[in-house]
């Protein structure tokens, strides 16, 4: 029976409530009846289908957008991320889906196979699996499982990821099981396999934590191997480098024991590069005065003595006159009048 015979009968027209877009008035015998829109709405009698699977018509255009637009979209933000959308579905969900192709796959024991992963996997009641063709009469037909929940309150990336796989193994059992043919490699004729699921929200994931350490771990050494090879070959690096050091801009202030109970040693860094004194002695300085004036001004105290380094070691003389001549920078801090020294 054709669509325009069945939706004319009185039975057609109790069944079937076409929406306003959808339908156009038709009066017969002054009785108004209501007629499909064009070929949008489609009645047939009896399951449709084959082995392999037949293409659901409300899945093509302008169908599948009429069906749509009555449809509201439930949030699946607070739930996951990288949503799915199912071929035939109007809507982004949390779930799973696998996609791949077969040239002679029966979809015959789908619904046994269905049956058998749910219980294995102990999915949630909300949880279904469903597998359908969804492909556009495709030389290769194509199929699609998909792993859904009404409630995505029960999504788990984990048991949806590893249902979907599941029922893709058992399909590739099957088929070899059921194999006509003969052939040992059966399971070659799947081709394209691709799963693609949704992520939890908030959940911590070990394998990209330790991915992002990795990766952090190793441009961490580049960058070490490189500022070693930069070191030993750009002079300029090492010069650049070695006027960073602190040591360079250090003031060292000692304080005699009239004040304390002990000598007391200030180690200041000053915020700019000071004029340089190998050596330098300064009196009649007030007590309360800053080290840095009095370093300009060069005003000197009984109590407080200052010294300047551009490096730990006095800059007149060498390790080696240092070695040799001990009585000679004796002789030169006895006429400082700082303090005696025993070598």
């Amino acid at each position: 029976m054709r669509n325009s015979e069945f939706i004319l009968t009185m039975e057609g027209q109790f069944i079937f409530q076409i929406g306003p877009k959808l339908k156009t008035k038709l009066v017969i015998d002054q009785i108004e009846f209501q007629m499909p829109n064009t070929d949008i709405i489609q009645v047939v009698d009896g399951p449709v289908g084959g082995p392999k699977g037949m293409i659901n018509s409300n899945t093509q255009e302008p169908q599948f957008s009429e069906i749509c637009r009555f449809v509201e979209c439930p949030d699946w933000k607070p739930y996951c991320t990288n949503p799915v959308k199912p071929f035939g579905h109007c809507c982004d969900i949390c779930g799973a889906i696998a996609t791949f192709f077969h040239p002679s796959m029966s979809l015959i024991d789908g619904e046994t196979i269905i049956s058998n992963i749910a219980q294995e996997e102990r999915l949630p009641k909300s949880v279904g699996l469903d597998i359908s063709r969804a492909d556009k009469t495709a030389v290769i037909p194509k199929y699609q499982i998909s792993v859904i929940t009404e409630n995505f309150e029960d999504f788990d990336e984990n048991s949806f990821y590893s249902a979907a796989n599941a029922l893709y193994d058992e399909f590739v059992i099957m088929a070899e099981i059921h194999d006509e043919s003969g052939e040992r490699n059966a399971a070659s004729k799947f081709t394209g396999f691709e799963i693609n699921y949704s992520l939890e929200t908030g959940k911590i994931r070990l394998r990209p934590l330790l991915e992002t350490l990795l990766f952090i771990g190793l441009l961490g050494a580049v960058i070490s191997v490189y500022l070693r090879h930069l070191y030993r070959t750009s002079p300029r690096f090492r010069l650049w480098l070695s006027s960073q050091d602190v040591t360079n801009r250090m003031t060292v202030a000692w304080r005699n024991a009239k004040e304390y109970t002990e000598e007391k040693v200030e180690v200041i860094l000053r915020p700019t590069e000071p004029q340089t004194h190998a050596f330098a002695h300064y009196r009649n300085q007030p007590d309360d005065s800053d080290p840095f004036e009095a370093a300009s001004y060069q005003s000197s105290s009984a109590n407080e003595y200052f010294s300047e380094f551009r490096n730990p070691t006095f800059v007149e003389y060498s390790p080696e006159e240092l070695e040799t001549k001990p009585e000679l920078l004796k002789e030169e801090i006895k006429e400082e009048n700082l303090f005696e020294l025993n070598f």
